[in-house]
């Protein structure tokens, strides 16, 4: 998919970021990642704690994000993402090993 999204679309041509994603605890200890990400913590937070009762506890994941590993903005091609306060940005979870830091349970 990330493959995909990077020939269909023009490249990420921002700066670097501070990108947020609430996980399943259990998902980041097997180091399984997502691709959608935000600059909002509180968004982020709020994504964690959704599931907590069905699937279990949740985390809040940051990433020091290069622009070489956002592959978009989505707010550039679809204002949704706006629209629904998430501000998303999509990553390449391959490249996050070892660059994920928990920043709240």
């Amino acid at each position: 998919l990330i493959d995909a999204f990077r020939y269909l679309l023009p490249p990420y041509a921002g700066q670097g970021l501070r990108l947020y994603r609430g996980e399943l605890e259990s998902r980041h200890a097997t180091g399984v990642y997502g691709i959608s990400w935000t600059p909002i913590f509180e968004k982020a937070k709020q994504l964690a704690d959704r599931r907590r009762h069905i699937e279990g506890p949740g985390v809040v994941l940051e990433i020091q994000a290069t622009p070489d590993l956002i592959v978009v903005a989505v707010r550039d091609h679809s204002e949704h993402t706006l629209t629904l306060g998430e501000d998303e940005y999509i990553v390449d979870p391959r490249r996050l090993h070892g660059s994920v830091s928990v920043v709240s349970r």
